[in-house]
C-alpha cells in the first residue's frame, strides 16, 4: 500500500510543476482535472488490493470478481491518461526551449 502513496504523490507534484511553469489554459485546466482523478486512482487502487487480498482468502464470487477487475482497468486507465499528459507537456516544454525566442 506504501506504493500507492508514493506514485500518487509523485503524479500530484509533477503535475503541479506543469501547472507552475506552463501558462496554456487548456494545460491549466487539463491539470487540475488530473490531480483529482490522481486521488481517484490511488482509492481504487486500495479498493482493488483489498478485493484481491480477500479472493486470496478465498472470500469471492462473481461480483467481487467483476469489481476487482473494473477498478483495475479503471485506475490504469487514469494513470495512462496522467502518464500522457505527463509525457505530452515534457515534449511540449522541450519543444519549447528549442524554438527560437
Amino acid at each position: 500500500f506504501l506504493f500507492i502513496i508514493a506514485y500518487t504523490f509523485f503524479f500530484i507534484q509533477s503535475i503541479r510543476l506543469i501547472l507552475a511553469n506552463h501558462r496554456f489554459n487548456w494545460l491549466q485546466q487539463l491539470g487540475k482535472k488530473l490531480i483529482v482523478l490522481a486521488y481517484v486512482a490511488a482509492i481504487l487502487d486500495v479498493i482493488e488490493n483489498m478485493l484481491m487480498l480477500a479472493s486470496i482468502m478465498g472470500h469471492y464470487s462473481a461480483g467481487s470478481i467483476i469489481a476487482t477487475s473494473s477498478a483495475a482497468t479503471l485506475k490504469f486507465s487514469i494513470i495512462a491518461i496522467i502518464l500522457i499528459y505527463l509525457i505530452g507537456s515534457l515534449l511540449l516544454t522541450l519543444k519549447s526551449k528549442k524554438s527560437p525566442s
